[in-house]
């Protein structure tokens, strides 16, 4: 592509408004986010379906489509300072037998902290039958979908974090 061309691509990206910070300072989120200490949560669940590295990984995935800036702590501490989000796993009700047993939900509850200073708090919920052949996917697969859906509405709320939010189906 020619001199022209490029300036052409480059000037039909800025009109459409999706114009993002180079410099702006990262939120960062755990790269697993953890069942809160009181959480009630089948044993088969918290060892089966890995739902605590699934919502941090769909909460990242979603929130670089929103074009917010996260980055995941892999272990390393933040700068001091730094924006943090901080994601409990509160509830999850799934119990075995995919489908037939019933519709599934994760329910979390969440803050975005500057240091430690609380800016903004969230909670919210997904509930789920399955969707389409639910007939054919397992308790972890629909459970799955909750998170899934749960890490597009943090991601959204990340972009203009609502103090007292009720993210998803409340």
């Amino acid at each position: 592509m020619n001199k022209t061309g490029m300036t052409l691509v480059f000037c039909m990206w800025l009109a459409t408004g999706v114009v993002v910070a180079d410099d702006a300072a990262p939120i960062y989120i755990p790269t697993e986010v953890k069942f809160d200490e009181k959480a009630a949560v089948r044993i088969a669940v918290r060892n089966e379906c890995g739902l605590e590295i699934k919502l941090a990984n769909w909460i990242k995935t979603y929130a670089d489509r929103v074009h917010v800036p996260v980055k995941m702590a892999l272990g390393e501490t933040p700068p001091g300072g730094s924006r943090i989000l901080d994601v409990r796993i509160t509830q999850v009700m799934g119990a075995g037998g995919g489908a037939w047993s019933g519709s599934k939900s994760v329910q979390v509850v969440g803050e975005l902290r500057e240091g430690d200073k609380v800016i903004s708090t969230f909670g919210g919920s997904r509930v789920s039958g399955g969707g389409a052949f639910s007939g054919f996917k397992g308790t972890c697969s629909i459970l799955g979908r909750c998170v899934k859906a749960l890490g597009k509405d943090i991601a959204y709320w990340l972009k203009d974090p609502v103090a007292g939010a009720r993210l998803g189906d409340g």
